[in-house]
């Protein structure tokens, strides 16, 4: 599983593997995710196993960081190994999400209570302000600000803002895919730019 990188890139890096016949690799695209499959025939599950092994390490050597995870492994549960490493909690506040961030680190028990669900769009020193308040109330801990405007689907936006041990970092993304799928998009988006922290 791969996120932070569109099917194009992914593609353009591992293009050549795809046009093998045994194994073959192929792509699946989701919302801010990357799947790569690889399928061997073999004589034995044993060497269809080593054929499969060799070339996800062909694929992991290429992709680096862009990979998360593999077979079952999701965004949250890597987001949560690596907030678990830390003992670190998370607070998240949110605009235009339906609150689906909080809800997915909520099932990896890693939510504080004090995360806000925003119902009016803020302004960037709004939302600074919040993040900053939240950080002092649990100092240590993690404060994501996720902020989705896709009022038009000419402008979809996500702004992303982050605060720990008193650093900041900021990230701003553009979807240009169907308006039904940004919010996945956003979701996958904002985990994984917590992941990208820690790489």
């Amino acid at each position: 599983h791969t996120s932070g990188a569109g099917e194009s890139h992914v593609d353009e890096i591992i293009g050549d593997l795809e046009l093998l016949k045994n194994p073959t690799v192929g792509l699946v695209a989701y919302p801010g995710q990357i799947d790569i499959r690889v399928t061997a025939k073999a004589n034995s599950i044993d060497e269809a196993d080593k054929m499969i092994s060799d070339m996800v390490s062909k694929i992991d050597h290429r992709l680096g960081s862009t990979i998360f995870g593999y077979n079952e492994t999701t965004l949250e549960q890597v987001v949560a190994n690596i907030l678990q490493k830390e003992k670190v909690r998370i607070s998240v506040i949110e605009y235009g999400m339906d609150e689906n961030i909080s809800k997915r680190l909520r099932k990896q028990h890693l939510l504080l209570e004090n995360s806000v669900n925003l119902l009016k769009k803020p302004e960037n020193d709004e939302v600074y302000q919040l993040s900053k308040e939240l950080y002092e109330q649990d100092e240590g801990n993690l404060i994501l600000s996720t902020i989705l405007d896709a009022s038009s689907q000419e402008s979809m936006i996500l702004n992303l803002f982050l605060i720990y041990k008193n650093k900041k970092f900021e990230k701003v993304r553009s979807f240009g895919g169907h308006f039904n799928l940004v919010k996945p998009w956003a979701e996958n988006t904002a985990l994984d730019f917590i992941r990208k922290q820690f790489c």
